[in-house]
């Protein structure tokens, strides 16, 4: 009788990255749908967008995630199967069940039924944190390597989601010609404030890889002398999190489209190069 591996997962590529960035985009537009619908009334226009966008980035990283599996086609059996002491199990049931939930929060905003959504998304909370966090803990589980054995690294992972769920909902409501009454539909400083948290604590990152010993040292100064230095340095810090915050900072008052999408984009690549190098960097693959 065959026996079937479900729950190993083959090295990690391109292809997890990419799941990677949707879940923390998931994570992100609802925990932000949440947050805008029902705690902050000026930013109701951002909850619908928000939320719609959630199941629909769900369901592409549930597809990248049953693409990389050693065996596509037996990915019913983790439906079937529970095992309490693996995280990719955790992460395969939350996943489906969120889904479940951010579409049925979704649908309802849709019909313009923002407050009977509301007991719905209050109990999608812990799914959606769970799913921002899932990605940096299943790093953590595999250990071996300095750059993932940090308790951080769900936190940043989730910090990323947020700052991308914040970018991806500002071009959309851009490219659906919403006109803002305030500056990034009044979401400039919280932009702000999570690149100043992503910068603190990649900053912490590297005071723990400084002082983990020779191979986490080895790491850090790959990462700012080292080839790596481009990826990390110009990319991910420069591009992704200085420019967008100097833009933020300079044009307070700009409502420009242009602007919008443009300091949305580079967020977007700096999140997604910080993905990169920390899943491929920790294999050692670059």
């Amino acid at each position: 009788m065959p026996t079937y591996d479900i729950f190993h997962l083959p090295a990690l590529d391109s292809i997890t990255v990419m799941y990677f960035f949707f879940s923390g985009l998931t994570s992100g537009t609802f925990l932000l749908s949440l947050w805008a619908g029902y705690g902050q009334e000026k930013l109701k226009s951002v909850a619908k967008p928000a939320a719609v966008i959630t199941p629909i980035s769900l369901a592409i990283g549930l597809l990248l995630l049953v693409l990389h599996l050693e065996r596509p086609f037996q990915f019913w059996r983790i439906l079937i199967t529970f095992k309490p002491t693996s995280t990719t199990s955790w992460g395969a049931w939350v996943l489906n069940i969120f889904f479940v939930i951010s579409f049925l929060y979704a649908f309802l905003w849709l019909k313009n039924k923002g407050e009977k959504a509301k007991m719905l998304g209050l109990f999608g909370l812990p799914f959606a944190l769970f799913t921002g966090l899932y990605t940096g803990l299943l790093l953590m589980q595999m250990s071996g390597n300095a750059l993932w054995d940090s308790a951080l690294l769900p936190w940043i992972f989730l910090v990323g989601g947020l700052l991308t769920a914040i970018a991806v909902t500002v071009i959309v409501l851009t490219v659906m010609g919403q006109k803002p009454t305030e500056p990034f539909f009044g979401l400039r400083r919280h932009i702000q404030a999570l690149i100043a948290i992503e910068l603190l604590m990649i900053a912490s990152e590297f005071v723990g890889l400084f002082t983990g010993g020779a191979a986490a040292t080895e790491i850090a100064v790959m990462l700012l002398r080292g080839k790596l230095s481009f990826w990390f340095l110009n990319l991910e810090v420069l591009v992704g999190l200085l420019i967008p915050l100097g833009l933020l900072i300079v044009a307070k008052r700009s409502k420009n489209a242009g602007l919008h999408v443009a300091v949305s984009a580079l967020v977007i690549i700096g999140v997604l190069t910080m993905r990169f190098i920390v899943v491929l960097v920790g294999q050692g693959q670059i």
